[in-house]
């Protein structure tokens, strides 16, 4: 005795095999359909299953694909029982069945699957090879061949649509997927199907994807491209329309998969904002320029008119050093402001970082102790002095602004070889000599959102 599971949607085939197989003393559940059959499957863990490749909402073949990915059911045995064997080849091998029964007259049909449930018992019909077995019983039929020619050309189209497309019940289960639904949604067909489409969501939007579901009644959903739904790294648009054909109702789902385009828009818009703050700090800059020949002009005029008032001359020095360190900040808003525009020289690295400390020293927290650590070989690099400036400035005060309650932060200057385990970890870097540059802080660090935007 066997449990066998008969999946159908005609209710005379399953009164028929019901009948028949309960004769043979096996054990019979009936399923109208895939989704019946799955729901069954939940409690009960059939030896043979017998199913019919024409069915509303997920047909034979998909169901055989879903039935072989159920870890219980692995040495389960599955036999297509259908008509349309008659009227074209089926490859049945191909989406997980092990026979192929024809559909016809009775008689001669129960033969064929009494026969193959017998080959069973005697350990001899594990593999009945891809033969469809009755075939030679039952003939072609013109109408029958139409419609799968029907639906062949349907399901070409279907496949080859650039939009996502679901039918769910109206309870929100999905029971077809197109190639380009698959591919968005990022999920085998096989765990797609018979699913819940809310349930590939998580947080506010399931529960948006649940309103919609809801809603349905009232008229076809739509969440647009201005608040789209979030599927791990995806962002998705879905319209949503209820269809209702000869008493079946279901509804359509047409996806979007929008996160290129998402993420193009915001680089345009992040381009455009820098573009009008590059503008905006180039002019400020000119402007700074203005202000500081004026200021410097007086400087000399002042020293020539009064050459032997030392008291003069030293409160002069101090306004030309300020008026040189606004100088070094208006050639960093003009660098920023010409879109990083470089003019390399050869500096001392010791004497860069000591003046760059200078100039910023006063914006760190006094509470804060600033450090240096210097190698005694005083190494010469080839840089932009403003640009390395911006560089060191910012580190510093974001050092400092990470640090609570006091604490230190450590300049420091090395040579260091860079060996090829280094290069490695770092592409472009090429093996040698380097001088190194760092800030170290004992502050509280970045988390992970500021992480993600170094």
């Amino acid at each position: 005795m066997k449990n066998i599971l008969v999946v159908d949607n005609h209710p005379v085939i399953l009164q028929f095999m019901k009948g028949l197989l309960e004769k043979q003393g096996h054990e019979v559940k009936t399923a109208d359909g895939a989704l019946a059959a799955l729901t069954l499957l939940e409690k009960f863990t059939p030896d043979v299953i017998f199913v019919d490749l024409v069915m509303p909402y997920i047909s034979g073949d998909k169901l055989c694909r879903i039935l072989r990915t159920i870890p219980t059911l692995r040495n389960c045995y599955v036999i297509i029982l259908s008509a349309v064997a008659a009227e074209e080849e089926v490859d049945f091998k191909n989406f997980g069945a092990d026979a192929c029964i024809a559909k016809g007259l009775f008689d001669k049909m129960g033969e064929h699957v009494v026969s193959v449930l017998d080959r069973l018992e005697e350990g001899e019909g594990t593999d009945l090879g891809d033969k469809i077995i009755g075939s030679e019983d039952v003939y072609q039929r013109e109408i029958s061949k139409e419609l799968l020619s029907s639906k062949k050309h349907f399901e070409v189209i279907l496949n080859n649509l650039s939009e996502g497309i679901l039918v769910l019940t109206l309870e929100g289960r999905i029971i077809n997927a197109n190639p380009t639904a698959v591919t968005i949604l990022g999920t085998p067909e096989e765990k797609l199907l018979a699913a819940q489409f809310a349930a590939l969501f998580a947080g506010n939007h399931k529960q948006r994807v649940e309103t919609a579901l809801a809603q349905i009644e009232t008229g076809p959903q739509k969440i647009d491209d201005h608040d789209p739904l979030f599927l791990d790294d995806r962002q998705i648009t879905f319209h949503m329309v209820p269809v209702e054909e000869d008493e079946q109702q279901c509804i359509i789902v047409i996806l979007h998969d929008v996160t290129q385009r998402k993420r193009m828009e915001l680089h345009l818009q992040q381009a455009q904002k820098m573009k009008a703050i590059a503008t905006l700090a180039g002019g400020i800059a000119h402007e700074f320029n203005n202000a500081l020949c004026g200021i410097t002009g007086n400087i000399e005029l002042m020293q020539m008119d009064l050459p032997q008032d030392e008291r003069i001359i030293r409160y002069a020095d101090a306004i030309r050093v300020a008026t040189e360190r606004i100088a070094h900040l208006t050639n960093q808003l003009l660098a920023y402001g010409q879109g990083g525009k470089y003019y390399p020289r050869i500096v001392s690295l010791k004497d860069f970082a000591e003046d760059t400390l200078s100039i910023v020293r006063h914006n760190i927290d006094p509470a804060i102790t600033v450090k240096t650590d210097f190698s005694k070989s005083d190494s010469a690099v080839k840089v932009d002095l403003t640009q390395m400036q911006m560089v060191l400035t910012t580190l510093l005060n974001n050092a400092s602004e990470g640090i609570e309650n006091g604490g230190s932060i450590t300049v420091s200057t090395q040579d260091v070889t860079v060996d090829e385990q280094i290069t490695r970890v770092h592409p472009g870097v090429s093996p040698g000599p380097y001088v190194c540059l760092t800030v170290k802080d004992n502050g509280v660090g970045m988390d992970k959102e500021t992480q993600t935007k170094i």
